[in-house]
């Protein structure tokens, strides 16, 4: 999150992203969104970790190995 950010703020008209790629990887549109308008990534992802704890709850039953 912080190296798309720092190169979205010093190269932001050759930056590309694709979307589709960079929300499978991050979980949301959101994130991507709020990273390529500069906001700090950060307090980008931490706003991000409920969500990120909440799957890891869910998938735990899920783990062939603990």
């Amino acid at each position: 999150a912080a190296i798309l950010w720092a190169v979205g703020r010093a190269n932001a008209d050759s930056l590309r992203v694709t979307a589709r790629g960079f929300d499978l990887r991050f979980g949301r549109a959101a994130a991507r969104e709020a990273l390529l308008a500069g906001e700090d990534p950060d307090a980008v992802i931490d706003r991000e970790l409920p969500a990120v704890v909440a799957f890891t709850t869910r998938a735990r039953r899920f783990h062939l190995y603990r």
